[in-house]
């Protein structure tokens, strides 16, 4: 976790951008200014959590044994897994379960901790030293929570780098550099060091420890995060899972989500709430009680993080999710359906795959987008044809600019990927990785208030899975969701 929480963003930049305008112009006195920004940051924050106020009592009872006896946690920072997982953790070690936990990235870019740790000019080395720092905050925090260093397993990857590495720097000809100046993961202390950064590598690593460890239950980070990290972690753990041909039981988290949690503060005689944004939207929400032990031990791992909790709104936000319960969301994966022919499906046809826009979307935002946003992705496959529909917000944004992406899995043969750029009706196939496969007679074609794209149904030959995201209007992101071929 190296993002501050939304509603603390939303009312730092407006007070910077005032008090920057300020400074220009000295067009009202400093104390008016600071009232219009009280009110303004206020009005925004408070807009925020009625909009997305959490929905009481919507989660099942959940039990630990319930998750078997291997259980698996990867998250994309140190202090990810305490704060979405960290009683669970103990409940399990406790009772005897062997946990793994996996730690993605080296939170190694987080520039307030960087100048926490070091003050004046930041360089390379100082963000390096910062990934030392983490390493050992994570291993002190999992001796909190019961586990042993051999059971926590430390990528090293480059902080804020995940959404990178899905989406463009995925081989070995497209290597990412972090903030500590490295293209190659520096870390002794890391699972492969000197590993090149990119998505590829990235992968193989989580699906060799997939198929090392056999876990029965794999929890992560939930599809529809907000922070960069988070989503595209999550994108990584269903693409290794699928790719492993994983079969057990698969639960997410929410760390970043607006109004999450809610309220702000540290209340440990009191339970979370689900995020209001996320009801409704095919997610089984889960709660899993906790012991006044591991609610203990969860505040005590959380204490080791210096680095992040030496800021008082990092320190309030991690403290907030010390309750008598954890949260865990679950969702089916859909399968793929067949169509009799290779007509555009209509508006009304069932059985289509689904996958929502994450986030928060704010009222007129569509309207500054010309309409272009993507509210959903709908997929089916003829004799000859697999057709994806982007539904967006008003119909004649089906004439708009959009991206698609789908990663190609199983079957025995190395995934591939398509990343399409549709911009009014015209398709056109990117090569932005080895893997890439630039399929022929791509066509577009506006319906409504869906653009539905047509490739050639033999890219899935052979395949068993399939992971689809689109991005359209002011680069809003759909969730990455897998689908079964």
């Amino acid at each position: 976790m190296t993002a501050r929480p939304a509603i603390i963003l939303l009312v730092r930049s407006t007070l910077e951008g005032v008090s920057k305008t300020t400074n220009r112009r000295r067009a009202l006195p400093s104390i008016s200014v600071t009232l219009v920004v009280a009110v303004v940051g206020l009005a925004v924050a408070a807009g925020s959590f009625v909009a997305l106020r959490p929905k009481v009592g919507v989660a099942s009872g959940l039990e630990a044994h319930e998750l078997g006896d291997r259980v698996l946690v990867i998250v994309p920072h140190p202090d990810d897994e305490t704060l979405g997982a960290g009683g669970t953790i103990h409940a399990l070690a406790r009772s005897g379960v062997h946990v793994r936990v996996v730690i993605v990235t080296a939170g190694d870019a987080y520039r307030r901790a960087a100048q926490h740790l070091k003050k004046g000019r930041l360089d390379a080395a100082v963000y390096r030293d910062l990934g030392d720092v983490r390493h050992d905050e994570v291993l002190h925090a999992a001796s909190k929570l019961g586990l042993s260093p051999s059971d926590v397993i430390c990528l090293g990857f480059a902080d804020g780098s995940t959404n990178t590495l899905w989406n463009h720097a995925w081989d070995q000809g497209h290597l990412h550099v972090g903030r500590n100046g490295a293209r190659h993961v520096p870390y002794s202390w890391a699972y492969r060091q000197g590993e090149p950064l990119c998505g590829e590598k990235l992968s193989s690593d989580l699906v060799q420890i997939v198929q090392d460890f056999r876990p029965t239950t794999v929890i992560g980070p939930d599809a529809d995060e907000t922070h960069h990290d988070h989503w595209a972690t999550a994108a990584f753990v269903t693409y290794a899972l699928d790719e492993a041909g994983y079969e057990g039981r698969r639960l997410t988290f929410v760390v970043h989500f607006p109004a999450y949690p809610a309220p702000l503060l540290r209340l440990p005689k009191s339970t979370l709430t689900t995020p209001g944004g996320l009801a409704g939207i095919g997610l089984t929400w889960h709660e899993l009680a906790l012991d006044p032990a591991d609610e203990s031990a969860k505040e005590a791992a959380i204490d080791t993080y210096r680095s992040q909790c030496a800021m008082p709104d990092l320190a309030l936000f991690m403290r907030a999710f010390v309750r008598k319960d954890e949260l865990f969301a679950s969702r089916e994966t859909p399968r793929l359906t067949a169509a009799e022919s290779d007509a555009i499906p209509s508006a009304g046809e069932t059985g289509t795959v689904s996958v929502m826009p994450r986030g928060l979307r704010f009222p007129g935002l569509d309207l500054l987008s010309g309409g272009t946003e993507v509210t959903a992705v709908r997929m089916m496959r003829g004799p000859g044809t697999l057709w994806v529909g982007l539904r967006c917000a008003a119909p004649a944004a089906a004439r708009g600019r959009f991206r698609l992406g789908l990663r190609l899995l199983g079957g025995g043969a190395a995934p591939q990927r398509i990343d399409l750029a549709i911009d009014r009706g015209r398709v056109t196939a990117g090569r932005v990785a080895d893997d890439s496969l630039a399929p022929r007679h791509l066509s577009a074609h506006a319906q409504g208030d869906t653009m539905w794209v047509s490739l050639p149904v033999s890219v899935l030959d052979g395949r068993t899975m399939c992971l689809v995201g689109a991005a359209g209007g002011s680069e809003n992101l759909t969730v990455w969701r897998d689908v079964r071929l």
